[in-house]
């Protein structure tokens, strides 16, 4: 009998908590495109892409520095400082994330910044996100370090979205009776409270574990936490950026409808990434040994896997896209039909990317989160230049050009600093590099 690795059980569980998290991502998102309709659902992804890039910033880089971490004191059986650690995240967290929601939420509710008297109260409501998704870093970086990747990757891809709908189906439906956006960012903010809350509830769980199995204390933290964690912030930040700053401006050119239809094309072009989020989460605490004792030949490996797999199954979903991506918008209504071009375009950068390998997530692996976050810079630059230039020319076809460009030439240039830092080969080719190193 073939005996499945740790690595495979992790992926298995977590790509299929990931579907089931996809299902009822897209049961929400219909829904609400339904009730809401174009111009409202338009207003309800501006009030949360604005909150989701501010709350990358109370986040502090934790998810990730967390993981990394946490997976090497695992190692060490080191069960102190994994507690000391934890409670100063949560402390950093709780120092930026409160003030923030409150000048934010001030700031959306007093000005003309995000747009109309309604835009601008859906845009408050949803600065609650800010402090619950600092907490919810920690939790997710902390149960991927102690190996717990697949609960980690539940709490965003199935409790929140399956909360949410829930939520929606139970008593929501009376409150868009009145067509609000509004009460769509109010229920996301709840789903996000449960799912942290039952997150915190498991982290205690699997930290007294840890703590009764561990016959050894460590006397202190790593050093430079502080740096590292705003390492990963900037990352964090310029990745939310990249993400979300394209839906932003095109609320700012056009209107609330024609956001609302990019909107719902950016959501269809991310779900082809869905695999590759999976198995980083998969592998985080395995790369994170794996570098810090040098052994570059596993890292390849890993890397190659997801690479293969990755890169296949987005070319697939592109390939989806193409042929059926118009009755798929049509099933959201009629008016999101329009945004089929940029849904395959964004698909296409993805898919271009996901060949490349898990580029960010190896050099963030490694140690070299510096160079990442520099060329997060570059590409948020160049994503903000290009949308400006091309939504006035091109509408969301525009926004979906620049996108998928920045995309495709930012994991370009990190294979090539990977082949020349790192030693290893993250894109498909990568099998040639084992066959080297094997001397075949």
């Amino acid at each position: 009998m073939t005996k499945v690795s740790p690595i495979g059980r992790s992926a298995v569980v977590i790509t299929a908590a990931r579907g089931l998290g996809l299902v009822a991502s897209f049961l929400v998102t219909l829904l609400f495109t339904r009730i809401l309709g174009s111009v409202e659902f338009g207003i309800y992804m501006v009030a949360t892409a604005w909150a989701l890039m501010l709350a990358i910033l109370a986040q502090l880089g934790m998810d990730r520095l967390l993981s990394r971490e946490v997976a090497f004191l695992v190692d060490q059986r080191d069960p102190r400082s994994i507690r000391l650690m934890i409670w100063w995240s949560i402390g950093r967290v709780s120092l930026i994330a409160w003030p923030l929601a409150a000048i934010a939420f001030a700031t959306f509710l007093l000005s003309p910044l995000a747009g109309s008297g309604h835009a601008r109260f859906a845009a408050a409501l949803a600065m609650a996100l800010i402090p619950i998704s600092g907490y919810t870093a920690i939790i997710k970086g902390a149960l991927s370090g102690f190996g717990r990747v697949a609960v980690a990757q539940a709490l965003s891809d199935l409790f929140n979205p399956l909360v949410l709908l829930t939520l929606t189906v139970s008593g929501g439906l009376l409150w868009f009776e009145a067509g609000t956006g509004i009460t769509a960012v109010g229920l996301a903010v709840s789903s996000a409270f449960v799912c942290a809350a039952i997150g915190a509830a498991i982290l205690l769980f699997v930290c007294r574990r840890f703590d009764s199995q561990t016959i050894s204390a460590g006397d202190a933290l790593p050093p430079r936490l502080l740096s590292k964690s705003l390492a990963f912030t900037w990352i964090a930040g310029m990745n939310a950026l990249l993400a979300h700053a394209d839906i932003v401006m095109v609320g700012a050119f056009t209107d609330d409808a024609t956001a609302g239809v990019y909107g719902l094309s950016s959501y269809l072009g991310s779900i082809g990434t869905a695999l590759s989020v999976a198995l980083g989460a998969a592998t985080t605490p395995r790369l994170a040994v794996a570098f810090r004792k040098r052994q570059l030949a596993e890292a390849q490996k890993i890397s190659l896997a997801m690479a293969l797999v990755t890169g296949v199954s987005t070319v697939l979903y592109l390939l989806f896209l193409l042929i059926l991506g118009r009755h798929v918008l049509w099933v959201f209504g009629a008016d999101f039909i329009a945004g089929w071009p940029a849904a395959c375009v964004i698909t296409a950068g993805y898919a271009i990317g996901s060949c490349c390998g898990p580029t960010g997530h190896l050099l963030n692996m490694a140690g070299k989160e510096a160079v990442t976050a520099r060329s997060m810079v570059v590409a948020v630059a160049a994503n903000i230049v290009l949308n400006l230039a091309l939504i006035p020319l091109l509408g969301i076809l525009g926004a979906a050009l620049a996108t998928g460009l920045v995309v495709v030439g930012r994991n370009i240039y990190l294979v090539w600093v990977i082949r020349r830092r790192v030693g290893i080969d993250p894109t498909i080719l990568g099998l040639l590099w084992l066959r080297r190193g094997a001397g075949v």
